[in-house]
């Protein structure tokens, strides 16, 4: 991979990899948050704006909108702020900031806003 990237390293620099044993009580309940619609987008080399680099359906283009409408005005991305429009349990999780992956979601089920099957909770 290196080699194909031509970047120059040296194996000292690498950081070494250490393995962590974490232990959680059952009574912790965590979640990752996802950036979509809340801190990030992806932007493509042609400029469409995606939602994620995994969430494939576009949401504008930096060549005839500006940032600050698409983030502002996408259906898309106004859909998924509104924690009530995910349906199933998502719609009704108590995990303020998780609204699973949607681009998961999305790429099973052909509608972004279905539940999340894959949650744990």
């Amino acid at each position: 991979m290196f080699q194909k990237c031509e970047v120059e390293y040296n194996p000292q620099d690498l950081v070494q990899y250490r393995a962590l044993k974490v232990k959680f009580s059952e009574k912790d309940v965590f979640a990752a948050e996802c950036i979509v619609a809340k801190d990030g987008l992806a932007l493509l080399p042609d400029a469409t704006v995606l939602p994620c680099r995994r969430f494939n359906i576009p949401v504008g283009n930096l060549q005839t909108d500006s940032l600050e409408n698409i983030w502002s005005n996408s259906k898309l991305l106004n859909d998924l702020r509104n924690k009530q429009n995910l349906k199933g349990k998502c719609g009704k999780c108590g995990v303020s900031d998780c609204i699973g992956c949607r681009a998961m979601v999305y790429a099973l089920t052909g509608d972004y806003l279905a539940e999340d099957f894959h949650c744990w909770l």
